[in-house]
């Protein structure tokens, strides 16, 4: 394999059950493999399913409101079928599914790449079942945003022609953390500057919550688990401003701070004291993701403004209302702008890492939440505490 790898995430962890997963690869005729990460099916086809079933809903086919599970089923046959198929089964429109999940029909061929897949709706109200095939260049989106950082690393070049290859795995090797990016020599500078700044957890130093001026204490950040957060008054203020300045895309940055270990050494104190507005971001109305471009920026920022402090999580704001519902009847339960996305959990995955990092939403009015890891999973905090500036 020609080249360097560098690794963006940390180790894998503990051996886990066989999944079924898709693992993606881009490589060119001249320089091999450039790049590899396993995905859940949800990952990747989520976009192309949701604008799928609009055109079905928009055509008839299926009526607006009526609930569907994605199946999609990987192909390595030469020919495909376009015109698509419908016909009713009850059991199978009622099997229990997440709303998209792998589906494998014959033998799995994991070092076979795919040439088109199956996409299975089943709606459950008129027990369909609509099946038609697709050619892999039909989630263009998703290929589209991963060449995209590419391109900014360097690893992919501007004219240059590449392969893009799917495989469907059922294994025990998934890891949907680990991301393998591979350069010629001369570009592992370039890749290593993404790294956070911390690649390791230090051994931090002990304090206890006595030791604090504590102004203000919301929710229930005495119950909040391994990670208690505290964030200094001005710095929660000009946040919220940011938060309530009534811009049409979402906006973020870094939290910038200490962590220390509570002296009982029941888990950390991640103590906030300043923020650094991630300009170079990429916004929109509905999400905000850091580039590469970006997390460089804030690192040099953080050396310049802020020397002997660390970057201890990260903010931004939410501008679209999340509904949650029902199981049986779809009527809404909770309606909130402060919610962790699927783009915000890829985003905490990929350069949040440590244990101690946190991550704050704040709604259009200002109000916060902090999100921080429990084990392997991010979590709701309980509350923070609001200390003297």
């Amino acid at each position: 394999m020609p080249g360097d790898s560098h690794r963006m995430t940390g180790p894998s962890g503990q051996k886990k059950q066989p999944v079924r997963y898709l693992r993606v690869m881009l490589s060119t005729d001249q320089r091999g493999l450039l790049y590899r990460k396993d995905f859940e099916a949800a990952s990747i086809f989520d976009i192309f399913v949701q604008t799928f079933v609009g055109e079905l809903v928009r055509d008839g086919t299926i009526i607006e409101g009526e609930h569907y599970v994605a199946l999609i089923i990987p192909r390595y046959d030469p020919y495909l079928r376009r015109r698509p198929s419908v016909r009713v089964d009850p059991a199978r429109a009622a099997e229990p599914r997440p709303w998209i999940s792998l589906e494998f029909e014959g033998t799995v061929r994991p070092d076979t790449p795919l040439t088109f897949f199956t996409l299975e709706l089943r709606v459950r109200e008129r027990s369909l079942i609509y099946r038609q095939d697709f050619q892999l260049y039909e989630i263009d989106y998703f290929f589209r945003r991963l060449e995209q950082a590419l391109l900014r690393l360097g690893v992919l070049h501007h004219g240059e022609y590449y392969w893009r290859q799917i495989f469907a795995r059922e294994d025990d090797q998934a890891d949907f953390e680990r991301e393998e990016v591979y350069a010629l020599k001369q570009e592992v500078t370039s890749l290593v500057e993404i790294a956070p700044v911390q690649v390791a957890a230090p051994a931090f130093p002990r304090k206890s919550l006595s030791d604090y001026v504590i102004q203000e204490t919301v929710g229930a950040p005495e119950d909040a688990g391994p990670v208690k957060i505290l964030i200094a008054r001005p710095t929660l203020e000009a946040i919220q401003r940011i938060a309530r300045a009534g811009v049409q895309v979402e906006q973020g940055g870094m939290l910038v701070g200490h962590v220390y270990q509570e002296s009982d050494q029941s888990g950390f104190l991640v103590e906030i004291t300043d923020h650094i507005l991630a300009e170079e971001a990429r916004s929109s109305i509905s999400e905000l993701r850091y580039t590469f471009e970006s997390w460089q920026r804030q690192t040099a920022l953080l050396r310049e403004r802020y020397p002997g402090k660390r970057i201890v999580g990260w903010y931004h704001t939410h501008l679209v209302r999340m509904e949650f519902y029902t199981d049986k009847t779809r009527q809404t339960i909770h309606a909130t702008e402060l919610f962790f996305s699927r783009d915000d959990m890829f985003m905490h995955r990929q350069f949040f890492r440590e244990k101690w990092y946190v991550a704050m939403v704040l709604d259009p009015q200002g109000n916060a939440v902090f999100f921080h890891w429990e084990g392997d999973e991010v979590v709701t905090s309980r509350g923070f505490y609001v200390i003297q500036g």
